[in-house]
């Protein structure tokens, strides 16, 4: 549909729909909201289906770390769109999130300690 821009009333239903008040609804940054939903939703439930014990038979532990190694990565990359003022913040949410989420899924299976059998001889005796 093509019309003036030079009629007036053309230009007042122009500044109506593009005005601040109806683009509220809108996201402001899609880049913010990815950020936050990965941070706040994506990683604690991927750690709550590791722990449901749902999806064993076909994602390992090393798996799950894996994808959320990836939705790490996929927030960091939206943190570099951010303005610079806001990126510090949102780092930091980046990285809590995973140190937590992470801790979380790897305290399910703690590394076995290794204990020794015998002392081993910390001298060499070679003949």
């Amino acid at each position: 549909m093509l019309f003036s821009l030079n009629d007036v009333d053309n230009q007042n239903i122009l500044i109506i729909r593009y005005s601040r008040q109806y683009w509220d609804h809108c996201m402001e940054n899609p880049h913010r909201q990815l950020i936050e939903t990965i941070c706040n939703d994506v990683l604690p439930n991927m750690v709550r289906i590791f722990e449901s014990k749902k999806m064993d038979s076909v994602l390992d532990q090393d798996q799950y770390v894996r994808l959320l190694e990836e939705n790490v990565e996929r927030a960091n990359k939206s943190l570099k769109m951010l303005p610079v003022e806001e990126q510090g913040q949102y780092r930091v949410m980046i990285d809590q999130a995973y140190a937590i989420n992470i801790d979380r899924l790897r305290k399910q299976h703690p590394v076995l300690q290794t204990v020794t059998a015998h002392p081993i001889p910390s001298e060499k005796k070679f003949n």
